[in-house]
């Protein structure tokens, strides 16, 4: 292993380099440094091709990562659209096994799930002597001509029942 002595070598002069261990020196020269041409500073690669031939090539990338890209898109946005459904699920069972349990009549019990249940949800109520259980379903369709699956989500709650309700 070489242990560098002295200032740093310039390009193009060379440097003299003492072993590790005390052993003969060695001198070393530095390849001079390739200055960039007019066409790698322009944002070219810097070699000698015809630009006529390079003609379109941007064009056939975009072509083949733009679709790639809207996919990716489209599934990010259903992903979102999946995970707010599901929230809105749980929060209506939630609220509406609370407002069961407390002796809500079972109409409006499944008024305020179905008000608080994403939309077409499908609301199920029912309430016993020791508990309440609330259940919504929902269809999530995926995007139109993603060729995603759709989703059904479904949430319940359990609460129980206060005393003295009846059923």
């Amino acid at each position: 292993m070489a242990e560098r002595r002295g200032p740093r070598p310039q390009p193009g002069r060379s440097l003299w380099w003492r072993t590790a261990v005390s052993g003969p020196r060695r001198r070393i020269t530095m390849p001079p440094r390739k200055v960039a041409g007019p066409r790698a500073r322009a944002g070219g690669s810097g070699s000698r091709r015809d630009p006529a031939r390079d003609r379109g090539s941007a064009t056939a990338e975009i072509a083949v990562a733009l679709p790639a890209l809207v996919l990716v898109t489209v599934a990010a946005i259903w992903g979102v659209t999946v995970a707010s459904a599901d929230v809105r699920c749980v929060d209506a069972v939630r609220l509406g096994a609370r407002a069961a349990a407390r002796g809500e009549p079972l109409p409006a019990v499944r008024t305020v799930v179905a008000q608080a249940a994403p939309e077409g949800a499908t609301v199920g109520v029912d309430r016993s002597a020791g508990q309440t259980r609330v259940e919504v379903t929902v269809a999530v369709r995926a995007p139109i001509l993603s060729g995603l699956p759709a989703l059904t989500l479904r949430a319940h709650a359990v609460a129980a029942t206060e005393p003295g309700v009846t059923s």
